[in-house]
């Protein structure tokens, strides 16, 4: 093979390679341009949202933002989660576009039969629409009513149109540094652990030695302690509320007090929570965790 061979074969591989690197790089510049779902969505951004609403079949939800909260009515709603939808229905980068038949639309469920609507609007009266079809792994079918097409975003959260789903269901949350003391009052007799320095603690009135880190696992659990729902008048029925089993005040270095009382029930506990006078249902797990008696704490105690 001559000299004369061999640069050819060079100059042509090199071409080569030149071609690939530059398809490449179309493909990846072509990707990050915004295609027809960031276009469309261009006047909008999560912070500007102040009212979803959800709808499928017959049920429709509403969930709406008053100041800086979101409420279902006059329940809280989990801000978190809305926050989550709201971020990931509007991605930084183009989603892949994966249908734009009306064929492709039904198989991949994202009708206004088969999916659920969502509906966005900001306090300026702009709005949006958008059908959420079928859910695989990380990867949520989401349709543009606007222009009938489909595309796969990562990371949408379950959408439902049961407000159950969206409720605020934060009993507490209270990072420890925040507690100055703990209150238990169970049948009349109350016992009270102050935090002294961080992660120290101990029994007021009392030289008896409490475990540090006892107390420390258990105000872990107030940041944040959840519920499993929110109890309506119905469910509050099935209580006895004429005898509180444990009631439990936080009082928090700059004054506030938050009241839990806690009421045992066949299966689970029902809680009331003061001041904003939600009720509340925990596991008996929770529950019989947070009413703890004095004991409990007590240094050396298994």
């Amino acid at each position: 093979m001559t000299i004369r061979t061999l640069i050819n074969l060079t100059l042509i591989l090199l071409v080569g390679i030149g071609v690939l690197v530059g398809k490449s790089l179309w493909t990846e510049y072509q990707e990050k341009q915004p295609n027809e779902y960031l276009k469309t969505l261009k006047p909008f951004s999560p912070e500007t949202i102040t009212k979803i609403t959800l709808s499928q079949n017959d049920q429709t939800l509403i969930i709406a933002k008053e100041n800086v909260d979101w409420k279902i009515g006059s329940k809280s709603a989990d801000s978190t989660k809305i926050k989550e939808l709201l971020t990931n229905l509007m991605p930084e980068t183009s989603p892949l576009l994966v249908a734009q038949s009306p064929e492709q639309l039904k198989n991949l469920g994202a009708t206004q039969e088969s999916g659920v609507n969502v509906e966005i609007a900001t306090s300026d009266g702009k709005t949006q629409q958008f059908i959420i079809g079928k859910q695989t792994g990380a990867a949520t079918i989401v349709a543009l009513t606007a222009v009938n097409q489909a595309y796969s975003l990562l990371n949408v959260p379950t959408i439902s149109t049961n407000p159950g789903t969206w409720y605020n269901l934060s009993i507490v949350d209270i990072d420890s540094a925040d507690i100055k003391q703990l209150t238990f009052t169970t049948k009349g007799t109350s016992y009270t652990i102050v935090q002294n320095n961080p992660n120290e603690w101990s029994f007021e009135g009392d030289t008896t030695l409490v475990d540090n880190s006892k107390v420390n696992n258990f105000v872990m659990k107030l940041n944040p302690l959840k519920a499993t729902s929110l109890a309506f008048e119905d469910k509050q029925k099935e209580y006895n509320q004429g005898y509180v089993e444990t009631t439990l005040v936080i009082t928090t270095k700059s004054g506030q007090a938050i009241t839990l009382d806690f009421y045992k029930g066949t299966t689970d506990y029902l809680v009331k929570s003061t001041p904003n006078g939600e009720y509340y249902t925990v596991t008996s797990y929770d529950g019989e965790d947070m009413t703890r008696t004095k004991d409990k704490f007590l240094s050396g105690d298994k």
